[in-house]
């Protein structure tokens, strides 16, 4: 899993290096707003959401805050939403 998210930032033309703890937090983020962004697209409440799609609304609730989470967790999400994996690191810099 870990070769196929260094892939998604290289595909992204993120620059590979060692991230300190505020970038991570700044990548999550901006992964966060993505989910949220397309999430919204598709239903307003992020609980009707996560029911209607298995997820746990904890955890969509700490993706979208820009909290840890799994390579599954967003493969999960990403494939509710109808989007690509990729496209939850749109302007991942």
């Amino acid at each position: 899993m870990f070769y196929y998210v260094l892939c998604i930032f290289a595909a992204k033309n993120v620059e590979m290096k060692n991230v300190d703890e505020n970038e991570t937090n700044e990548i999550l983020k901006k992964i966060g707003e993505n989910v949220r962004f397309y999430r919204k697209k598709v239903s307003g409440n992020y609980e009707v959401f996560a029911k209607e799609n298995n997820i746990n609304k904890v955890k969509l609730a700490n993706i979208e805050k820009g909290g840890n989470t799994s390579v599954k967790s967003l493969l999960q999400v990403s494939k509710a939403l109808g989007v690509k994996l990729v496209d939850l690191f749109e302007n991942v810099q």
